[in-house]
Order: structure tokens, then sequence, then C-alpha cells
């Protein structure tokens, strides 16, 4: 362990030595690097290392020991407590809320907001929006921050993130995951088997000939893994893949006029054509969008020439013929990443990985049984 120094913040604050001392230990504990039940280096020592006499730094130690997070036991040695609970600031009192900027996916980021901005209300928790591109995560974390709720971070944040892990901080990530990682905590909607789900529910439905839309936003680890569910369902169905009816393209950054109207041509081209997929599923709301908006143009009959299926269950009322859809645990997703946080705030062992709560599928007027009159 790296040797015990006061942390500048408190040297700045012009703070009685033991005070400086006693804040910089506090921090520690609260921050998880003395956990629970952690045996602290001899008083002699430390205050070797702070720098400061033995009986300053008996006096830092007599605080916290008021403060209850940490316990002398007589020819044993000093302990931070096993039980933090009582102590004074065992409560979270900030949460800093880290979102990237609208875009396309802003229904869905307003609606994690207004679930955590309630559950914070109700724990007296004050909430900070930090509205992020994503391109560092090194200016997210400071000292005044309890914990971090991280929403739906694109594919690229993984390094940053698993930093801060490594450095010690209390975070969650709700709407995003990474397959194998194992360092901090992501509650994700499973992507990957509501897309199964989706092939599934068609294929009792009389459909072979399915189509997949993917948005075209890099970094999208829902999309990608949506993506992968609908390939593997194909495949363990005996379906064939058609390239034709499987949009793939990804946009490196904003795409240009030329791109996204190249985009929106193949999403055409794939409905009105004479082989045109009976079924598809579009991920997310925009693409959903984007199929009704091209059908409606093109007198294309839904579900009568082809079934939809969408991801998102929201903006309901563009939809016309009310879609079928699959809606996310959002609630769940935030009860879960909360109570993570709760848990490891006060150095209760938990979980960290990955978990994936089930999507609903909701059945509407979108999706048919497959006739004879499809053409």
């Amino acid at each position: 362990m790296a040797a015990l120094k006061v942390k500048t913040k408190y040297k700045d604050l012009g703070l009685p030595k033991y005070l400086q001392i006693k804040h910089t230990l506090k921090f520690k504990i609260e921050k998880g690097e003395f956990f629970a039940g952690h045996r602290l280096p001899p008083l002699k020592d430390m205050a070797k290392q702070f720098g400061v006499s033995y009986v300053t730094m008996h006096q830092a130690i007599v605080s916290l020991e008021g403060e209850g997070l940490v316990n002398s036991i007589h020819g044993k040695g000093i302990f931070v407590s096993e039980d933090l609970s009582c102590a004074p600031g065992a409560k979270m009192k900030r949460a800093k809320i880290v979102t990237r900027m609208w875009g396309e996916e802003g229904d869905y980021l307003w609606k994690v907001l207004h679930i955590i901005e309630e559950k914070l209300q109700e724990d007296g928790t004050e909430m900070i929006l930090m509205p992020s591109h994503w391109t560092s995560t090194e200016r997210i974390p400071d000292d005044e921050t309890d914990c971090y709720y991280f929403i739906a971070p694109p594919a690229h944040a993984l390094p940053g993130l698993q930093e801060l892990a490594a450095s010690g901080y209390r975070f969650a990530v709700i709407g995003a995951s990474w397959e194998g990682q194992n360092d901090f905590f992501c509650v994700d909607s499973d992507n990957y088997g509501a897309a199964r789900k989706a092939v599934e529910f068609l294929t009792a439905s009389g459909h072979t000939r399915i189509g997949f839309i993917r948005a075209p936003f890099k970094g999208n680890t829902n999309s990608s893994d949506r993506l992968r569910g609908f390939k593997d369902a194909l495949r363990d169905g005996g379906i064939a893949l058609r390239d034709d009816w499987c949009s793939e393209v990804v946009w490196d950054s904003s795409p240009t006029v030329d791109e996204r109207e190249a985009f929106n041509a193949s999403i055409r081209s794939m409905l009105v054509s004479a082989d045109h997929p009976t079924a598809l599923i579009a991920d997310g709301i925009e693409m959903a969008t984007l199929v009704y908006r091209t059908a409606y143009a093109n007198n294309i009959r839904i579900p009568q020439q082809s079934s939809v299926i969408g991801f998102d269950d929201n903006r309901l009322s563009l939809f016309q013929p009310p879609i079928t859809t699959f809606c996310q645990p959002l609630e769940q997703m935030v009860d879960m990443a909360r109570d993570y946080l709760r848990s490891i705030f006060m150095r209760k062992e938990v979980r960290k990985g990955n978990i994936f709560l089930p999507c609903t599928l909701i059945e509407r007027a979108s999706t048919a049984f497959l006739s004879g009159d499809i053409r």
C-alpha cells in the first residue's frame, strides 16, 4: 500500500493537522480503500508516514472513533468498524448522473433520469447531472461525490470505466454491458434475449422471411446485442440470413446528408422489393419510425404486407397501427443499481459484472399471422 499522506485539499483548507489526517483517513474509508474490518497501520507508523507527532496522530484516531468509523482494540490494533451504517456520513449525500448527449436516445435517457431522480429524492441524496460526450472519463470524478450512475455509455467508454473501477470509485452502469466484463457493475436489459424472442414470435406466426434494421449509431452496445440475438435465433431456427434484409450500416460520426439519404434508400429498397421480407425487427424507436414513414410513403400496409416489431415502448402516438414492441424494465434496472451502490457504500460484499433483466413483449396491431395475400 502506498505511504499515507494528507490530501492537498485538506491542507489548503487550513485545518489543524489532526483534522487533516482524520479527513484523509475518512475519505479512504468512505471510498472503500480501507474496508470494514480492515486493520490500520500502528499509530507510530501512521504518525511517521503523515509526518506528525504521536499525540497528533492519536487525536485524529480519537476523532474517527467518535464518528464510529474506527475501533481501537487494546493489544490488537486499530480497525475500520465492521458496521458503518450508523456512522455520520453513512448516507450517500451526493450522486452524479453521467449520460451521453441526447441525440437518438433522448426518450430513453429522460425516462431513466426521471426514475433515478425520484429514487434519489426518496433517499435525500443530491443529484448532479453531467452530460458527457464520452471522450474521456478523467474529469468526471471528484471528492465530494459519493457515487456515480452512468447511463448507456457507448462501447468505447469501457477502458475509462475500468480505470475508474481500479481507482476505487463507486459507480453503476445502467443500460449498457460488455461481454466478459467483471471489473464493475452493469445492469442492462436482456437485448440479446429480446431479439431472439422477437424472431421466435414471428416464426410462430408463420414468418420465415425476416429482416433487421439496425440503429446505425456507433458505440451502441444494445444495438450490437440485438443484432447478435437476431442472427443467432435465425441460425438456430434453420432460417437463412439474407444480407439484403439485414441493415448493418454503422456511422463513425454524425452522418452527412448523403449518408443519411443512402441509409433511408436502403430501407425503402428492402420494403418495396418484390422479394421483400414479410416481417421486420426495428432496432429502437428511431428505426421503427423510419420503417413506418417509409411504408406510408410507398403504400405498404402494416401488418398486411409487413409485420413490424420495435424496441422501447415510448412515443406510441407516432405509430398507426399501434406497434408491437419490447418494454425495457427501466425501474427495476435503476433499483438494482441503487441497491448495489448502497451496498458498496456500506462496504458490504457485492457482485460485480453484468446483470441482464428480461424485456416484456407487448403485442399490438403491427404484427399478424402470415397470410396468403402478403406479396
